[in-house]
């Protein structure tokens, strides 16, 4: 029997630790754009109107624990906002939204919503492989009046690693400034989505004493044979709609009482 994350009220904290939100849909691949002047000029019509050159992206296939030479490497293009909070990149197998400045669900959705259509329009309701979600929160003690509070004290186990209490001696904790490096990845299946989850201990460049705490999430579907299901954002609102409650659950499970309190707190 397959286990799904439990249910949790969704909260919107004052304190938002988000530090950025990408929906990506991955379609079958299609020939490069010789252009993409088209492209662009969908998404200028729907505000993104700052032209930016995002990286080639190549592609290092594994199989059966060999490496397959690399596949030759895709073109992308991008545009923003004027603002900036809001960034649109595109290739020839993908389409991405990524946004700085989070603020709710019901401003992400249609906007993601714009992008999908847009790129279908002029890719002619492409074949879709994946749709993700992926929140990236990072935690500031100093921030939030946690300062000297250990991780243990405000995060699970689960997404803590070294980090744990109890990992290395019954009941403690290694001190923070013992753990060079903290990481923890891992890929699970919950049925009706799947969960990419990583978590990291971050040193600022300055002082290594200042850290923070990274938790990745990417909630996704996979559709191996393609699929022309879904040709429109309106065909994809009740799979991301559970991929958004899947990911509110989860950050909810991954803190404690003492750091919720904190994110939601008026001080």
């Amino acid at each position: 029997m397959l286990i799904k994350i439990q249910e949790a009220d969704r909260v919107v904290y004052p304190n938002n630790p988000l530090a950025e939100v990408v929906c990506q849909a991955r379609f079958v691949r299609m020939p490069e754009l010789a252009s993409p002047s088209a492209a662009m000029a969908a998404f200028a019509a729907i505000g993104f109107t700052k032209p930016f050159e995002p990286p080639r992206v190549n592609i290092n296939v594994v199989a059966a624990g060999f490496p397959v030479p690399l596949q030759p490497s895709i073109a992308a293009y991008g545009a923003t906002t004027e603002d900036g909070v809001w960034q649109v990149s595109f290739s020839a197998d993908a389409v991405s939204l990524v946004c700085n400045k989070y603020l709710t669900w019901d401003d992400f959705l249609p906007r993601f919503g714009s992008v999908f259509d847009a790129y279908s329009s002029v890719f002619e309701a492409p074949q879709l492989s994946r749709i993700g979600l992926r929140y990236k929160d990072v935690i500031n003690r100093e921030t939030l009046g946690l300062s000297g509070a250990p991780w243990h004290q405000l995060i699970h186990p689960f997404l803590l690693g070294p980090l744990a209490a109890g990992v290395f001696a019954d009941e403690k904790a290694i001190p923070e400034d013992q753990v060079r490096g903290a990481l923890t990845h891992g890929v699970i299946d919950f049925g009706d989505c799947s969960l990419a989850l990583q978590s990291m201990l971050l040193r600022s460049v300055e002082d290594a004493r200042q850290t923070v705490f990274l938790i990745d999430a990417d909630f996704f579907r996979e559709f191996p044979e393609g699929s022309r299901d879904y040709k429109t954002s309106h065909d994809l609102h009740a799979v991301l709609d559970a991929l958004h409650a899947n990911a509110g659950a989860m950050f909810r499970r991954g803190i404690k009482e003492e750091l919720h309190d904190a994110l939601i707190s008026s001080k």
